[in-house]
């Protein structure tokens, strides 16, 4: 009984924390692909039936994610889906940690307090992106006009998560 309170305990504390964990834990990555809304993007980004690019729109189970990748890549996508979990619970640990610095002075100068740096640090995935190498996950801001991107890369059959664009800082996991 204890360890079940315990675990409803710790899910509310997850759902309520502003730098959640294991948002993406318990996602169905193979119903959600089965079941999204798909259409296809040609090259200027336009929705076209004979596009080469597939925009999936997942559900909100998913946190409404938009995925993209090129046509025939879905198991590549898959792999990235299932490590999302791991990578985000890095991100927002960083997040975390960055909330919890001291507030820069410049920032302090415009009105930032401590509730709104650390609102202003608050980030969802919007994007998954695989068709454009290398492979990204963009960030927005929930609260501030924001937004960041990780990058991917496959090392010896493993997915790795970088901060940057020449894949040169790994996201520890």
């Amino acid at each position: 009984m204890f360890q079940l309170i315990k675990r409803i305990f710790s899910k509310k504390h997850q759902a309520d924390s502003m730098f959640p964990r294991n948002r993406f834990e318990h996602v169905d990555w193979e119903q959600e692909l089965a079941d999204a809304t798909r259409r296809l993007v040609n090259d200027e980004g336009h929705y076209d039936e004979q596009g080469n690019t597939v925009e999936l729109e997942l559900s909100e189970g998913a946190h409404n994610i938009l995925l993209y990748f090129a046509s025939g890549d879905e198991a590549q996508c898959m792999e990235i889906l299932q490590r999302l979990n791991a990578w985000d619970n890095q991100v927002q640990t960083s997040l975390e940690k960055e909330a919890q610095s001291p507030i820069p002075r410049a920032y302090q100068e415009i009105g930032y307090n401590r509730q709104s740096w650390e609102k202003a640090r608050k980030f969802h995935v919007w994007i998954v992106n695989c068709e454009e190498k290398p492979y990204s996950i963009r960030y927005v801001a929930d609260h501030a006009n924001n937004e960041f991107v990780i990058y991917l890369a496959q090392e010896n059959g493993i997915w790795r998560a970088f901060w940057d664009s020449k894949l040169q800082k790994s996201i520890a996991v």
